[in-house]
């Protein structure tokens, strides 16, 4: 049996591949088992793993010659290839030793199988009759059965290269030959197909947490050719041990097992449980009514009677996972608590990490205590509240600052807060220490701004709100200035009174212009002061200058470009916020960019309706090059270009890099592209891009002998293992003085498509390196570049790439992973054409692993 299933194995390999052209097809006919020799002129394969082959047979008859095509349409013949493997493989166990009953019964369900799988339907056949020295040619057309679909492609096609023939009909002739043990059982339709199949398997979790889950495996069994008995159901995976004695199942029949529940599997995110279904049982025996005798027992043999249907499972469960266990959310304040002194207007950072692999969107909250002085020294406090929320990738992070809180008396103040992501809270809380005025201060008024917004519309009222601190031991007449862009006179004065050593809130109001200028403006609340009831000159004691956005009365939004910080010594890496108002009561689609000099980064966000100076998008940036740097933002709600269509608005911000002092070359900047994977016929290959950005702050030109990697880590180890372990480096030959240069760090990654497709893309990695340079006349400097990117993959071309991943793959198969990637409509004739045998080779490691 082992040799001729392995005959068979290969023959079948030789045809599904197109090397066979000629060859003996075996069919029972008749209850005779007939055996015919000619070519293989067609070989066309469908979608749903069925075969379409033309047969071409010759035969002399005197002058003449007959001629046989035959079109025969064979709907399991990949499973059948897969089933001579499996038999294949438990045949030449037993030949070589294995005694184990398991085996045995397991050869015989396999048997059962394949004898279902090899049954072919004659689509058409057509006998002709012509003359020898006739041998004009005709082509024929592949001819398809009712119902299945046609296929994608052909992947193999042979000669179609037929005679054209004369109408008249003949008689076939075929040879008959005695078939061996393996052949009669396979192909004798009267021997009733007896066999138990395992289908529907279904997996169901049952109790889900944020660190396990359980789960129960359910199936159906149905039986057919005969009644089934001693039937024992046993199912060990994960955490599963399952064993069921079901007893008799009818021919016919069919019945559903439904496991217990398995025990807690542990992980994070998600787990991963599969297992092994095992269904062992005994076919009766079955009588047949014979007139001359009665009853008479069949005589199958008993070595046949106890079989086994094996079955795997495997299942990727999501946990209840709380992803702010991975979001870390620092406060820090400018200046640094601890050097904050009376009267200093504070700016509060909100810095949240997402430590996550995944992509995450939340809402924060930060409740900040404000003091105010009430009266006579009395000071009293109040918390107000910023919120917003914020959208980053795994492993990123973002800052956001919070607008500048004037603190005018000593003290601990709290602040708290949280960042939510769906139901899961991130809280976190802190305090501020505020130390008094250094001795000698002169006394003075304070402006604390209370209420000031930051944006408002054309021909509309707008308010601000501040509180006014003194320090003076006496009452003070005090002048408060409502200015605009610092053109005089004041758009509003309000003459108020101050006790000493007390505070006053007062509001001032502005009757916005329709005709307006839209845009950013400044407003300045300025304050002058003099004793009470004198006619002294007035002081100048303090002023207050923020931003405002002007609007048109009839937009739906608005928005600004904000950067932090505005000025850096050499350059550095900036934070960006584009802040956002929506008018409009709904939600806002908007499109458009940010623009960097000759580069640009295409933004597409959405306005929430309550967006009060939200931030929508907040990109990070490396800005180099002493001088003023100009960053623009468009947006508008039609297409994102600045073509008068739609509602558009500009914002932009300038960012001041100053020359840095210092003796040795500086880090300024460090960034990485992105890694795109392309086929190149062979494997997935990207190159990988870094650049360090150095500067030098001397008076002198710097010259370089070398640079080079000293270290480099990669957190997602896939990743690392498709790179080189040693970077191409591109340094200058000298560094000018007060100038930077760029260092280009280049690494070549290489891999498969389905470490590509399972592991790779999409992923965000963290890249890490430690470089050296060294300068011709000073010791080797030593800096760290770090930078997040993102692996994608190009999809153009076509893709067959199975040769370099048939290892990898194992029982991935039946999680659906896609070894076919087709793109360019026109390539994928001959792509598959190609590529068909490896196709072939694919399927002919895999098969017998799933039954494992």
């Amino acid at each position: 049996m082992e040799k001729k299933a392995r005959q068979l194995r290969d023959s079948m390999y030789e045809l599904l591949t197109g090397v066979k052209i000629s060859g003996n097809l075996t069919f029972l006919k008749d209850e005779k088992v007939v055996t015919q020799t000619g070519m293989i002129k067609s070989v066309n394969h469908t979608t749903n793993g069925s075969l379409v082959f033309t047969v071409l047979v010759t035969i002399p008859d005197g002058d003449y010659l007959i001629w046989n095509t035959t079109t025969y349409y064979w709907h399991n013949a990949l499973n059948t290839y897969k089933l001579l493997d499996n038999v294949l493989t438990l045949a030449t166990a037993i030949a070589s030793g294995n005694e184990n009953w398991e085996t045995e019964s397991m050869l015989h369900q396999k048997v059962a199988e394949l004898k279902d799988s090899l049954k072919v339907v004659i689509v058409k056949s057509e006998n002709y009759r012509t003359r020898k020295k006739d041998e004009p040619i005709k082509p024929i057309e592949p001819i398809y059965p009712i119902n299945p679909k046609l296929p994608v492609q052909p992947v193999y096609a042979g000669s179609t290269e037929e005679p054209t023939i004369s109408t008249e009909p003949f008689t076939s002739i075929v040879t008959i030959t005695p078939a061996d043990e393996i052949t009669t059982i396979a192909l004798n339709p009267e021997d009733n197909q007896k066999i138990l199949e395992i289908n529907h398997i279904a997996i169901t979790p049952v109790e889900v947490s944020t660190d396990y889950a359980t789960y129960k495996v359910s199936m159906d069994i149905t039986v057919s050719g005969a009644s089934a008995t001693n039937v024992t159901v046993d199912i060990k995976g994960t955490e599963l041990k399952y064993s069921k004695n079901i007893g008799a199942i009818n021919n016919g029949e069919t019945i559903t097992v439904e496991s217990t529940i398995s025990g807690r599997v542990y992980g994070d995110y998600e787990v991963e449980v599969s297992g092994k279904i095992k269904v062992t049982y005994q076919f009766t025996t079955e009588y047949r009514t014979n007139s001359k005798s009665g009853l008479n027992p069949d005589d199958t043999s008993s070595k046949y009677s106890i079989r086994q249907a094996v079955e795997g499972y495997s299942s990727t469960i999501k946990l209840q996972y709380d992803p702010t266990k991975n979001i870390d959310v620092e406060v820090t304040t400018i200046p640094q608590s601890g050097n904050i002194e009376e009267g200093d207007s504070v700016q509060f950072k909100i810095k949240v990490s997402n430590l996550n692999p995944f992509s995450v969107t939340g809402n924060y909250s930060l409740k900040v205590e404000v003091p105010y002085i009430v009266e006579n020294n009395l000071i009293e406090s109040k918390f107000k509240e910023f919120t917003g929320s914020l959208s980053l990738q795994g492993f990123d992070y973002s800052t956001v600052y919070i607008e500048r809180i004037n603190y005018p008396k000593q003290g601990t103040y709290k602040y708290e807060g949280y960042f939510k992501v769906g139901q899961y809270y991130k809280k976190f809380n802190g305090t501020i220490e505020v130390k008094p005025s250094p001795d000698g201060d002169s006394p003075r008024i304070k402006i604390t701004p209370l209420d000031w917004p930051s944006t408002a519309r054309r021909g509309n009222t707008v308010s601000f709100k501040v509180q006014l601190d003194s320090t003076y031991d006496d009452d003070r007449d005090a002048k408060v200035e409502l200015i605009i862009d610092d053109k005089l006179p004041p758009v509003q004065t309000i003459e108020t009174y101050v006790k000493g050593g007390s505070s006053t809130v007062l509001t001032l109001t502005w009757n916005v212009p329709s005709a307006f200028p839209i845009g950013e403006h400044s407003i300045k609340v300025k304050v002058t002061s003099r004793p009470a009831n004198s006619n002294n000159p007035w002081d100048l004691e303090a002023s207050e200058t923020k931003s405002i956005i002007i609007q048109n009365f009839n937009d739906r939004f608005g928005i600004k470009l904000a950067a932090y910080p505005t000025e850096l010594e050499g350059g550095g890496e900036v934070y960006l916020q584009v802040k956002a108002w929506n008018y409009d009561g709904s939600s806002i689609t908007v499109k458009g960019f940010i623009e960097f000099g000759n580069e640009s980064i295409g933004i597409e966000a959405k306005i929430p309706a309550n967006a009060n100076g939200d931030s929508i998008i907040t990109p990070r940036r490396n800005i180099v090059g002493v001088g003023t740097h100009t960053i623009k933002l468009f947006l508008d709600n039609y297409d994102g270009k600045p073509n008068g269509k739609g509602e558009e608005h500009w914002s932009e911000v300038r960012v001041e890099v100053k020359p840095m002092n210092g003796t040795e070359l500086k880090q300024v900047g460090f960034e990485c592209d992105d890694a795109k994977f392309n086929w190149n016929g062979i494997e997935y290959k990207a190159t990988l891009v870094c650049r360090a950005f150095v500067y030098n702050p001397t008076q002198e030109n710097i010259y370089l002998n070398s640079g080079g990697v000293k270290e480099w880590h990669v957190d997602n180890l896939d990743f690392a293992d498709t790179l080189s372990s040693s970077w191409e480096v591109e340094y200058p030959n000298l560094v000018q003085s007060s100038e930077t240069a760029t260092i280009i760090f280049r690494n070549t990654a290489r891999t498969g498509l389905m470490t590509l497709e399972k592991d790779l893309s999409g992923a965000y990695v963290s890249i890490s390196l430690k470089y050296i340079i060294s300068p011709q006349n000073g010791n080797d400097i030593t800096f760290t570049g770090t930078d997040i990117i993102n692996i994608k993959q190009d999809s153009k071309d076509v893709i067959v790439d199975v040769g370099t991943n048939v290892i990898l793959v194992g029982a991935d198969i039946k999680a659906g992973i896609t070894i076919l990637r087709l793109a360019r409509n026109g390539e994928v004739v001959s792509a598959l054409k190609n590529s068909w045998p490896y196709i072939v080779s694919f399927f002919r490691w895999t098969w017998p692993k799933l039954q494992n």
